[in-house]
């Protein structure tokens, strides 16, 4: 897959200080949904600062899954249901 020249945003399903976001950051502004341990347990709270993050995002931006699959798949599930497909990086 080929960058953009409409640089959007890349969200970042659980941002991690420990990893290089830089490859990604040709796709578009880096921002994170979640970041750090998350309690993936409290579910509604996580569900609640998902959605509260990717009220943000456009069907064109991008979604890169990075850290708990959990997380990860929370966030591919609102995604779909805002935009109905999903740009996604890994």
């Amino acid at each position: 897959m080929t960058a953009r020249t409409d640089a959007g945003t890349v969200f970042v399903t659980n941002m991690s200080p420990q990893h290089s976001y830089d490859s990604a950051s040709k796709y578009g502004a880096i921002r994170p949904v979640t970041s750090g341990n998350y309690p993936v347990f409290k579910t509604d709270r996580l569900i609640e600062e998902v959605v509260r993050s990717l009220t943000y995002s456009s069907r064109t931006d991008y979604l890169l899954f990075s850290g708990s699959s959990f997380v990860a798949g929370i966030c591919m599930g609102v995604w779909l249901a805002m935009h109905k497909e999903c740009h996604a990086l890994l």
